[in-house]
């Protein structure tokens, strides 16, 4: 996941020198709002040509690509003497499908419908996510990981149904929730992308945008379920006695909602893809227990 996350900030800064076409980064082009446009393919072509080559450049320099042949690793799935019990696995999921999220909307915004956003946001998100899959292949620290190809892929899928359809966005939402895990607030472990001891994995539905309502109450209030894991870091064993992984369910507050109705602004969307803590009531289930 941590390559994934470094990705994601890469690929957002290439964002702004390919927005507005290398022709003139300071000039908005008059047609930037014709979807059909073909600036808007070649910018999207740029995009990902620039952000393709900088992945493979960097993965060169810094994450020993090209130091072995081709091979495959496998990683397991969340079975508990698995490396992180699934989390993961789940970090990949949640990474690509912002991944591909972002680009979708960035596309938007350069004119394209919401369709075709998705249409090239997503296959943008799974080029990038595959040339860390295929590069990790050739490194001596790595090699190819099948279930995380799997989970970058289901990550992405959803992210493109997610941004394809209005009630897909209105009726469910793929969250992360982080809490700074002990180590990491004593910093005992300095790496937030694999905090895992700190992450939450959550999918929200939505009653109001599920049933096209407008009651108050059936926007305000989500339905959660989630999968999280504790202790499987090294530098966990003084928090934690034993590793653990937990089912979770609750009723939360639909926090995009509240806000828009009584602020006026949906912060960007970012508590879409983001959970607020202590917005919840939480069930929660300890698979250990049997």
């Amino acid at each position: 996941m941590k390559k994934m996350i470094a990705c994601v900030l890469a690929t957002m800064i290439f964002t702004t020198a390919t927005a507005y076409g290398i022709e003139d980064p300071f000039t908005i082009p008059d047609d930037i709002h014709d979807e059909d446009s073909p600036l808007n393919l070649r910018r999207i072509r740029n995009f990902n040509l620039v952000a393709g080559g900088g992945i493979l450049l960097w993965g060169l320099l810094q994450w020993d690509y090209g130091s072995t042949v081709f091979r495959f690793r496998s990683e397991g799935w969340f079975e508990k003497d698995t490396k992180y019990g699934g989390a993961d696995k789940l970090g990949h999921a949640w990474a690509s499908y912002g991944m591909a999220s972002v680009y979708s909307e960035v596309f938007k915004r350069w004119g394209l419908s919401d369709t075709d956003a998705s249409r090239y946001g997503a296959p943008s998100s799974f080029l990038q996510t595959s040339l860390i899959e295929i590069g990790d292949a050739t490194s001596l620290g790595h090699g190819f990981s099948v279930e995380d190809f799997i989970m970058n892929t289901a990550g992405i899928a959803l992210a493109y149904v997610h941004q394809s359809s209005e009630r897909v966005r209105n009726s469910v939402d793929f969250r992360l929730e982080w809490i700074p895990s002990p180590a990491l607030r004593r910093g005992e472990d300095l790496d937030l992308t694999t905090d895992y001891s700190g992450h939450k994995y959550i999918l929200a539905f939505k009653p109001g945008g599920m049933l096209e309502s407008d009651d108050f109450f059936l926007n305000a209030l989500e339905i959660h379920t989630g999968y999280y894991t504790r202790g499987y870091k090294s530098a966990d064993e003084r928090y934690f006695n034993e590793k653990n992984r937990y089912l979770y369910a609750g009723i939360g507050l639909n926090v995009t909602y509240l806000l828009e109705r009584y602020t006026g602004t949906r912060a960007y969307g970012i508590f879409d893809y983001i959970q607020v803590p202590f917005t919840y009531l939480p069930y929660t289930r300890r698979l250990e227990q049997g």
